[in-house]
């Protein structure tokens, strides 16, 4: 048979199945060796035998058969090719030849031999010289010792390498000048010496103008923005302030970049101590100074050596000071607080807090609930001690800190930026048990402490950055839960209950747990009665007791939807946990009411307190007055359940006389009575004590009074609590504050006059036969205080009959709709 022309010697045609192009490639791998690829060996798919991997010395048999078979990469040499000339873009192509325009590199064969190359570029546009120093090599092994203690810690200078090269502006050598030049002059070693000499000359010829400039502009303690990196080596401490704040980091690189409005900034990175609830650490933080013309005084900069400040010795004792503080709020702390806070908004931008009250110093709880804004530290290290000075030590960190010098963003922190958006090895620092024990500070990293805490602030429900000396000590009253008017054996099992709670709580053997772990550890306490009878002033002594925070949840925290409220209500009842604090909730009925057919979203709600309260392990107090609409079941899951009655008479003539005492309350204070009460709507309070609470106590007197500090000791004790720095605590009462422009905590207002009362006995009994409640009464004794405060007189019982008078449409169209509703549902 004739073959086609395709075919040759020895070649067959493909089987019917198979077409020509694959056939081709069939007798090619059969020629060399391989085995053949698929089904293309003219078998069927259910008759192809089973594919063995090749062994190893199968593929090198095959490989060896292949190279013997062909010459392509056999030849035993190389192929070297050129670039040819660029174009005006930068293009090129290859050449075989070698260009005719190269020249002998300067740096070959002996130039190694010497010990010091120097290598110099032409100057253009200067009329003071043609050359220039570009960069040199350091190769003499006596100038690198030399070197190593002269550049030691210096970022960047690796001086263990067996050639060192640096390049202009030399700033290694600017900045140590003066160590370079002591340590030349005190070698002993004569060839040692020779070798410093030739290095020390050499760049004295070459920098002598920039350091005589930059000398003379310290000299004059002036600066120019070219020259503005001279006056930061690293190491020196940099004073600033951070919002407002004197601050002091430690110097660790810095360069000149551009912002996002294209203006040219000097960027320094420095180090500064912060505590990120487990350790303490250092931070980088960034400071930058915006281009300027001309010469400008160094303390007028946005940042300058801490050298150069006027009061530098009274500004360290300061920031020690400061320190000291900083260290002792480390770990989770109860405090009060009175000044601004602040955060980051989502959008990158600062929002300001105006934070006057209680909070919990917590940087751990930080890194837990924000875990975006998680604190990232670097190690201190056993023996470091942060110096202060140029001379200081400065510890690299080994994914140079020091940075590239591309950095363009203005004021880009670290913690806020996606560097660290995540922990390391995706863990938060360690907490609980595990703690390690914290070295303590020295007096030189006191100095460098941040000046701020993170905290959350109970008034405003939120974390915030908090600053060190707006934090101070809460005195609590003693006499709080004393003044509490409820039978002695409902007190008794209440306070039983709650201290009882909060030790075991905390400790490995609890006294009572539940056959599932973690379930059913808490307490909830039920309070019921109509408004006004110290429902809530209950919870409120109670925390005071335990000097436990106190969490007051409201409906607006928590949001509309059910899954927005179980994560928020997560949220909410592991701070309290956390914090070992007392959880109130107002209007309990809004959340745990009954459920019913027709509002799915409301029983997805109520599911969802249902496991909150069966999980929850602190102590939760619970306030309605309308105890009636709870969803059922709810009973099994509280634990006491109080029912307040209605104020008698003898409990509202205590109050008046509370209210109406002969000590009376000052005027501003009744403005600040206003003022929160406008903030705070449907508090079930009847009374007022020195608690974190509104109301007082129907059995109040002066016998039974919180202890006052000395210079508030003439204020009422019935007042609204508002802590009140002194020297160094605060007392619960309601003086108003005032605050020096150093920061410092605030003390109470002095000299603040009070109104005469002139309220006798049977003024109190005529008062008391008036059916209103503690709130009531509280609200009509203020208005009467103001009334006789403007007109200058002492407090009688016609102002407060005047203010009755005007607002009993009031109480009696509160009265009749009460009837109504007890005649419905009788």
């Amino acid at each position: 048979m004739d073959l086609p022309h395709e075919f040759g010697s020895g070649d067959y045609p493909p089987p019917p199945h198979m077409s020509l192009h694959a056939h081709r490639r069939f007798i090619e791998r059969e020629r060399v060796g391989l085995p053949p690829r698929g089904n293309n060996n003219g078998f069927e798919p259910s008759q192809t035998p089973p594919k063995k991997a090749p062994k190893d010395e199968d593929t090198l048999e095959m490989l060896d058969r292949a190279s013997k078979s062909s010459s392509a990469g056999m030849t035993l040499d190389c192929k070297t090719v050129y670039s040819g000339k660029e174009d005006d873009r930068g293009r090129f192509v290859w050449l075989d030849e070698k260009p005719d325009d190269l020249v002998k590199p300067a740096e070959s064969g002996d130039s190694t031999n010497y010990a010091l190359v120097v290598r110099r570029k032409r100057v253009f546009g200067d009329p003071r010289k043609t050359l220039t120093l570009h960069s040199i090599a350091i190769q003499s092994p006596l100038q690198r010792k030399l070197l190593v203690t002269v550049l030691k810690g210096y970022p960047g200078v690796t001086v263990e390498l067996k050639r060192l090269e640096f390049h202009e502006p030399f700033a290694p050598f600017i900045h140590r000048w003066e160590r370079l030049k002591q340590a030349v002059k005190s070698e002993e070693d004569e060839e040692a010496k020779k070798h410093g000499k030739l290095l020390y000359d050499m760049l004295h010829e070459e920098l002598n103008e920039p350091i005589s400039v930059s000398t003379d502009m310290k000299t004059n303690r002036v600066a120019n923005f070219d020259l503005l990196w001279t006056l930061f080596p690293p190491g020196c401490t940099i004073y600033t302030r951070q919002e407002g704040h004197e601050t002091a980091l430690r110097m660790s690189d810095g360069h000149y970049s551009k912002n996002k409005e294209g203006e040219d900034i000097y960027v320094m990175n420095g180090q500064q101590i912060d505590d990120d609830g487990s350790r303490f650490g250092r931070r980088r933080t960034c400071i930058t100074i915006k281009t300027f013309s001309g010469t400008v005084p160094i303390t007028s900069l946005e940042a300058y050596p801490i050298s150069f400040h006027p009061d530098n010795e009274d500004l360290m004792k300061r920031l020690q000071r400061r320190g000291a503080q900083f260290e002792s709020l480390a770990g989770v702390h109860y405090k009060y607080y009175k000044g601004v806070g602040w955060k980051l908004g989502l959008k990158g931008n600062i929002e300001l807090h105006n934070v006057n009250g209680r909070v919990v110093i917590d940087s751990e709880g930080w890194n837990y609930f924000t875990p975006a804004r998680h604190i990232s530290l670097k190690p201190l290290g056993p023996d470091e001690d942060l110096g202060i000075g140029e001379n200081a030590p400065l510890k690299v960190d080994e994914e140079g800190e020091h940075g590239s010098g591309e950095e363009s963003e203005e004021d880009e922190d670290p913690d806020e930026g996606p560097k660290d958006a995540f922990p390391m090895d995706g863990r938060l620092p360690e907490s609980g048990k595990n703690k390690t024990a914290r070295d303590p500070l020295t007096a030189n990293q006191h100095v460098l402490c941040s000046p701020t805490v993170r905290g959350f602030a109970f008034d405003e429900k939120v974390w915030l950055n908090l600053f060190v000396n707006c934090v101070s000590d809460i005195e609590f009253s003693p006499t709080a839960f004393d003044t509490l008017v409820l039978p002695e054996n409902q007190k008794e099992l209440i306070l039983g209950f709650t201290q009882s709670q909060q030790i075991t709580s905390s400790s490995e053997s609890p006294i009572f747990d539940d056959v599932i772990a973690g379930k059913g550890k808490g307490i909830v306490l039920l309070l019921s009665g109509p408004p006004g009878v110290g429902k809530t002033l209950t919870a409120e002594s109670v925390a005071e007791n335990m000097q436990a925070p106190l969490y007051q949840m409201s409906a607006a925290e928590l949001g509309m939807h059910s899954e927005e409220i179980d994560i928020r209500l997560r949220e909410i009842l592991e701070l309290c946990r956390r914090w070992s604090a007392v959880l109130l909730l107002d209007e309990a009925e809004v959340f745990l009411a009954e459920r019913n057919l027709h509002e799915l979203e409301r029983n997805r709600l109520v599911a969802v307190f249902l496991r909150a309260l069966e999980y929850y392990q602190g102590i939760m107090f619970l306030t309605t007055n309308r105890v009636r609409d709870f969803d059922p079941a709810f009973q099994s899951r509280i634990h006491i359940s109080l029912e307040y009655p209605d104020l008698n008479a003898d409990s509202r003539r205590s109050v008046w006389a509370s209210f109406l005492g002969p000590k009376g309350i000052t005027a501003q204070q009744l403005g600040n009575e206003n003022q929160k009460e406008n903030q705070k709507d449907g508090k079930d309070q009847a009374q007022m004590t020195a608690s974190n609470g509104e109301a007082t106590s129907p059995m109040t007197n002066d016998s039974t009074a919180a202890p006052q500090s000395a210079t508030a000791k003439d204020l009422p004790t019935y007042t609204k609590p508002v802590v009140i720095p002194s020297s160094s605590k605060h007392t619960n009462t309601a003086t108003a504050h005032s605050q020096d422009h150093k920061n410092k905590p605030t003390e109470p207002q002095k000299n603040v006059s009070t109104l005469p009362s002139s309220i006798t006995d049977g003024d109190l009994d005529k008062l008391s036969l008036i059916e209103l409640n503690g709130r009531q009464i509280k609200n009509a004794a203020k208005a009467a205080k103001l009334l006789a405060f403007h007109r200058g007189v002492d407090l009688r019982l016609e102002h407060v009959m005047t203010v009755l008078d005007v607002t009993q449409h009031l109480h009696k169209a509160s009265r009749d709709n009460e009837r109504q509703r007890s005649a419905i549902f009788m």
